[in-house]
């Protein structure tokens, strides 16, 4: 659970009665019981619908994997009834795009939409311009001073993440110009109150945001998570391999992150992020353990360059792995006893996602080099957000659950072979990245 107003229980039936209403719309577009001049307003009503729905996912907790994937299939609904006078859902849609880093192209579309109906707004202009990487123009104005002139000043003054806390605790929810006490509302009309807009701008600044994790109204774990998706989705060229034996590339958006384990290799898991650990000293599981046999190929979730490598004690023989970007460090554990590693790999080593890195084992728990003192052979892997480099090996480290994520890269597994001769193993195909 985000949401810290409603139970879980509210927010099932929430989205029950949403899915309800949809399918109520959608059996009178089938009847033809919608009047040709009324499509347009019912339509808007069902983005509406399915905006709120979205939001109210995000409170309940849900994958942010599966927000950002419902977002980009409402996203064509909405701009098909976008009124650029819906002041609150433009901004709401914008905010929640730039944070879950929808396509550039979604933002341009948006932004020329604002151009074209002449709708000038100096926030929607800054979230749209920086986004996409064009200038704005400063002299425009700000439509609702009392609800974001803290917000502009903030921007162009500030950009200290405790000025925007006090921003969110003193003013935001009593300025909102909606429906700020839905909450105490018996019909089911609250899905959650959130700042989207200060998620995006903290995004579009690249501020460290931490001290705002358990703030009310700041979706961080929407910028986070956002934050962890980064070089998971967008826009590459896959190889495709077809009848004749031929290989084209073609040119793809959408998932280009892979699950850590080889398609056709079995493996079990469930969620033992933060389990306890007694070795060398108390401490919480700060990875994700994925259950299979000694040699399985292990892939690269993203590519990025190999920043660690070699013996580990806690970790056995251990990768790790830093995204281009170096916003995400990517730490594989545990690897096989005496044949850990992907021929070639060392430290410095570019690494494509997609890749075989090395071979699931049961190493670690030893001081000595090359060692099974780990009981169950698994792959231990973690995921670490780094917004500032002295966080990345501090108190202040940033490990999140990688649980739900490697449920939604189980949709996107990398098919191996064998090398004759070897130990090894490589992908069947590749893919390239811009």
């Amino acid at each position: 659970m985000r949401d810290k107003i409603m139970p879980k229980q509210y927010f099932d039936k929430y989205i029950n009665i949403s899915i309800g209403m949809m399918r109520q719309y959608d059996e009178a577009f089938q009847l033809g019981k919608v009047k040709e001049e009324r499509v347009k307003p019912v339509k808007y009503s069902m983005s509406l619908i399915e905006e709120y729905m979205l939001i109210a996912r995000y409170s309940r907790g849900d994958n942010i994997c599966e927000i950002k994937e419902m977002y980009e299939n409402i996203f064509e609904k909405w701009i098909y009834v976008f009124e650029a006078d819906n002041y609150n859902q433009v901004l709401r849609m914008l905010s929640i795009g730039i944070c879950l880093e929808t396509e550039k192209k979604n933002i341009i579309r948006v932004h020329n939409l604002l151009q074209k109906s002449k709708k000038e707004d100096w926030l929607l202009e800054f979230l749209a311009c920086t986004y996409i990487g064009e200038e704005f123009d400063n002299n425009i104005k700000l439509l609702f001073k009392k609800e974001y002139e803290k917000f502009k000043d903030f921007i162009e003054n500030s950009r200290n993440p405790s000025d925007l806390k006090q921003i969110l605790k003193k003013g935001w929810y009593n300025s909102r110009r909606e429906n700020y006490d839905s909450h105490n509302r018996s019909d089911y009309t609250y899905c959650g109150y959130w700042s989207f807009e200060a998620g995006a701008i903290v995004k579009l600044l690249g501020i460290d945001d931490t001290i705002l994790k358990d703030m009310k109204y700041y979706p961080y774990y929407l910028e986070a998570y956002s934050a962890a998706l980064g070089g998971l989705v967008g826009e590459y060229e896959a190889e495709v391999i077809g009848e004749d034996g031929q290989s084209t590339w073609q040119k793809k958006y959408g998932l280009k992150g892979y699950c850590p384990i080889a398609r056709g290799f079995d493996y079990t898991h469930y969620d033992d992020f933060g389990a306890g650990r007694s070795y060398g000293y108390k401490r919480r599981h700060l990875g994700h353990d994925m259950m299979g046999l000694v040699g399985v190929p292990i892939i690269a979730v993203e590519s990025g360059t190999v920043e660690a490598l070699g013996w580990n004690q806690y970790g056995g023989w251990r990768i790790g792995i830093r995204s281009f970007d170096n916003k995400r460090y990517y730490y594989y554990a545990h690897l096989r006893q005496n044949y850990p590693y992907a021929e070639g790999l060392e430290e410095g080593s570019v690494v494509t996602a997609g890749d075989v890195i090395g071979y699931m084992g049961h190493t670690g728990y030893s001081t000595t080099e090359n060692v099974n003192n780990i009981e169950v052979t698994h792959l231990h892997w973690g995921l670490e957000l780094v917004f500032d480099e002295e966080q990345k090996e501090s108190d202040n480290e940033i490990w999140i659950d990688v649980y739900p994520l490697t449920c939604f890269l189980a949709k996107h597994t990398q098919e191996v072979q064998k090398v004759e001769g070897t130990r090894e193993w490589i992908r069947t195909t590749k893919i390239r990245e811009f």
